[in-house]
């Protein structure tokens, strides 16, 4: 079975570049990374079983029940991540503050929520589909840097014994 190579730093690196703060403890971090390893497991499970192929036989296993449950995580942690964001940019432009991070750059979401307020660009399920994708190109883009390097490194011994030596 196949696991995702992600860490804790960079998802929330990741939290943070969206302009949101979550203690490292939480109870709903831990699901969103338990959540994020099954539904990788989930996808390559159903690569792997060619019976799974099949929409009609796959919606009736227990493998999309699980996936239903993964995915029910994952949605509501991108929904937090928008609801605190857009209360928290709300509040600070009744306030006649600048939506920031605390840093000199403005966060992705921050913009999103501009366009979607100010202009009308976006509807929340269209943020929360743009959140769902940096979060999981944060974890997937490192998953397989380090996976094609690492196979990269185990096709040239020679390359292995340079590594070795440093």
């Amino acid at each position: 079975m196949c696991t995702a190579f992600y860490s804790d730093k960079q998802f929330f690196e990741l939290l943070t570049a969206l302009g949101v703060d979550f203690c490292e403890n939480s109870v709903l971090n831990s699901q969103y990374e338990h959540a994020a390893e099954q539904m990788f497991n989930i996808l390559v499970e159903r690569f792997q079983k060619f019976w799974f192929h099949s929409p009609l036989i796959y919606s009736w296993s227990r493998l999309r029940k699980k996936q239903d449950e993964c995915l029910k995580i994952l949605h509501n942690m991108s929904e937090t991540v928008l609801q605190k964001r857009k209360a928290s940019y709300l509040e600070n432009k009744r306030n006649g503050l600048e939506a920031s991070t605390g840093t000199k750059f403005k966060a992705f979401l921050d913009l999103l929520l501009e366009l979607s307020i100010e202009k009308g660009a976006f509807n929340d399920l269209e943020i929360r589909e743009q959140v769902d994708t940096m979060i999981v190109g944060g974890h997937d883009t490192s998953a397989n840097v380090l996976m094609f390097t690492l196979v990269l490194i185990g096709s040239y011994p020679e390359v292995q014994e340079r590594i070795f030596e440093e």
